[in-house]
């Protein structure tokens, strides 16, 4: 059921009579009207649109691909500079297997486990090295690729032949990798005997790391298990406690090297808001701003406050800095005052639900383009009505709030416009609110509520001839029943590049 919001005085008695409408068993929305249980659709654009087709999602902005690239420039002037995308690969045997079982390390983002139990060198070699070079081909959007190998247990004689698979990769197709060696863990009990050779591995792989290189490392779970002590259930496999206690370890290794804001730095316009979030990183997060009057943080969620809310207050440069394990990490945030408003018609609430996210992600005004009047608030009624209007090409008078919420309008440059498709056009108080505000010369980017795959080339049509001297970009179509899902989410800030 659709929830009507912003309640006006002058609208109280017809929100009234809609909540009496919906008890009854009425649904309604902007594009058109369902009614509950009966299986009918009633659709205002099912007359006059002539079509049905696809609209593209990928126009009217810039894409932002899921790569992460090292810069960008919207068509808005925003930009930003994303930190390197890390993707981490685990390759081992059973040991990494168990520990996966514990952990769930596959479950992350940009995490991948490839083992085999009971293999060694031949295996790793013949079908675990393959595995992770398709991974690393098919995996575009990774920027730094570390591998996190525990190979050795099964095969401890092999320790040089091991050494020289490494150099071989790090020399060639693994150059800009790193490549983190884990240590061959400790055993007990019956399994001393066996796998003395432990120690001997372990320290010719460290001296083969010392003079590797800068992209060749050493994880020394074996001296932290030492330390903190461990226990297996068959001498050779562990705990889950203590295999947490190997992945802290690892943890520690790989947060200490790679964690960091995913932006380096972004441009963001006044009173709009911004996500970041500390990549590479597992712990308790604490989130500050170095300067309150120009970025003010909103809000801190997610596991252990990971990702940070802000706000843009006033024009000027502020960095956002995340405080975490005796460390810190931090983005560059600058400040712009670019003028900018977010206009939007809304019978029912789809399309204020979709101009309130975007404003609260490009900043600027927020205006609701109201009329005087007051809609039918049945479903034949409103669509006689809307059909009425269209066919008559009507101008419905604005309401006086709507022209206090634009003010002058030469204090913006850009216009983001949201409507519904009625009748496959615009709602003629769309037309009303261009024909009475000058967009001359502004850019226009517009955002419309369709139902499914409703053409809007008529509506679109009449928009661009009503404002032939404004540059009106490719419309946003935005499915009704997946306003502000996930998905929706992330497109709209693909197509408006925030």
């Amino acid at each position: 059921m659709v929830i009507i919001k912003n309640i006006r005085k002058k609208a109280a008695f017809y929100h009234i009579m809609i909540a009496i409408v919906m008890l009854c068993g009425f649904l309604f929305t902007d594009s058109g009207y369902v009614l509950a249980g009966s299986g009918k659709n009633v659709n205002l654009y099912a007359v006059g649109s002539g079509k049905t087709a696809g609209i593209s999602n990928s126009a009217g902005g810039v894409d932002r691909p899921e790569t992460a690239e090292d810069s960008s420039d919207s068509e808005d002037g925003q930009k930003y500079i994303e930190s390197e995308r890390i993707g981490i690969i685990y390759t081992g045997d059973s040991r990494i297997r168990r520990l996966n079982l514990t952990i769930n390390m596959k479950g992350m983002k940009d995490t991948w486990v490839v083992c085999k139990s009971g293999m060694g060198y031949n295996w790793f070699v013949s079908e675990g090295i393959p595995q992770i070079d398709r991974l690393m081909k098919e995996k575009k959007y990774i920027d730094k690729w570390v591998i996190i190998s525990g190979w050795g247990v099964n095969d401890l004689w092999n320790c040089g032949t091991y050494i020289n698979k490494y150099t071989s990769l790090m020399k060639g197709r693994w150059s800009k990798c790193d490549l983190r060696l884990m240590s061959v863990n400790p055993v007990d009990g019956a399994m001393k005997s066996k796998y003395g050779a432990i120690p001997s591995f372990n320290s010719r792989i460290k001296s083969y790391v010392k003079k590797a290189g800068k992209n060749v490392f050493y994880i020394d779970t074996n001296r932290v298990m030492m330390s903190k002590g461990f226990s297996t259930i068959d001498g050779l496999h562990y705990t889950e406690s203590t295999n947490r206690i190997i992945y802290k370890a690892i943890c520690d290794e790989i947060q200490q090297a790679y964690a960091s804001v995913n932006y380096k730095c972004i441009e963001i316009n006044v009173n709009s808001q911004r996500t970041l979030t500390l990549d590479n990183y597992e712990g308790r997060v604490k989130w500050k701003s170095s300067d309150s009057n120009i970025l003010k943080i909103v809000s801190a969620r997610g596991t252990n406050n990971k990702s940070v809310t802000v706000k843009a207050l006033n024009p000027g440069t502020a960095s956002v800095m995340a405080s975490f394990g005796g460390r810190e990490a931090s983005c560059e945030v600058k400040v712009t005052d670019n003028r900018v408003m977010v206009a939007y018609f809304s019978y029912s609430g789809e399309t204020e639900t979709a101009a309130e996210y975007i404003q609260r992600g490009v900043g600027g005004n927020l205006v609701w383009i109201d009329i005087n009047d007051v809609y039918p608030y049945t479903e034949k009624k409103l669509a006689a009505a809307a059909k009425r209007e269209l066919e008559s090409d009507a101008r419905p008078p604005l309401d006086s709030d709507t022209y206090a919420g634009v003010g002058d309008m030469s204090q913006y440059d850009t216009v983001y416009l949201g409507f519904p498709l009625w009748y496959g056009f615009a709602p003629r108080a769309v037309c009303t609110f261009i024909e009475c505000f000058n967009m001359d010369g502004k850019t226009v980017k517009p955002f419309v509520i369709t139902q499914g795959n409703e053409d809007c080339s008529g509506g679109m049509a009449e928009i661009k001839s009503l404002i032939p001297n404004a540059v009106v970009g490719e419309p946003f179509a935005l499915d009704r029943e997946k306003v502000l899902t996930k998905k929706a989410k992330k497109e709209i800030k693909k197509i408006f590049a925030y």
